[in-house]
């Protein structure tokens, strides 16, 4: 029993669940909310409707997935970027170098964050398309489809820019604030 939690499986449980849920909880909540089908709504009765049901939510978490919705990388480009000493970016890169096993769990953290918002903002966006707009059938397509990709749309063309932008700003200003106390 102590052989299954040790120290190092319960590290790697950590670091991993992050990046886990990244890749399925949008699309558990897309089929929740569009679909009607996940573990709220309708819930797997088979081992087979549950592997389906994974691999859908797998699917449908794409879109969440395929930007780089935030990297810890481009905010400490950002934060340094007004450098201009060498030796201070060597420093800065070999500080950088040292703990980036910790930026990492760092980074599916907050990808992690950016994915629940953007889940969430999906959801408003589709209750309000839903109470003031009414659709129809594109190419006979489900219309909670149709209304899905009109939200990923909306997200991924007006919103995620702007959260990129004052995150990294955000972040950046943090980064720097650290290293000038870093260096007194």
């Amino acid at each position: 029993m102590s052989e299954i939690f040790n120290e190092t499986n319960i590290k790697l449980f950590r670091s991993k669940i992050f990046m886990f849920l990244n890749y399925t909880l949008p699309g558990l909540v897309v089929l929740d909310i569009f679909f009607k089908k996940g573990f709220f709504s309708e819930s797997t009765t088979s081992l087979y409707d549950f592997l389906l049901l994974m691999l859908w939510s797998f699917i449908f978490s794409i879109p969440y997935n395929i930007f780089d919705t935030i990297s810890l990388s481009s905010i400490i480009k950002y934060a340094i970027e007004k450098v201009v000493d060498r030796n201070e970016i060597n420093r800065i890169n070999e500080f950088i170098e040292e703990k980036s096993e910790e930026l990492e769990e760092e980074e599916s953290k907050l990808q992690f964050f950016f994915t629940i918002l953007y889940t969430f903002l999906t959801y408003c966006f589709f209750k309000i398309l839903i109470y003031y707009f009414t659709f129809n059938s594109i190419w006979n397509i489900n219309i909670n489809l149709t209304i899905y990709f009109i939200c990923l749309l909306i997200i991924n063309i007006i919103l995620i820019p702007i959260f990129r932008f004052i995150v990294t700003k955000i972040f950046g200003n943090h980064i720097r604030e650290e290293l000038e106390k870093n260096e007194e």
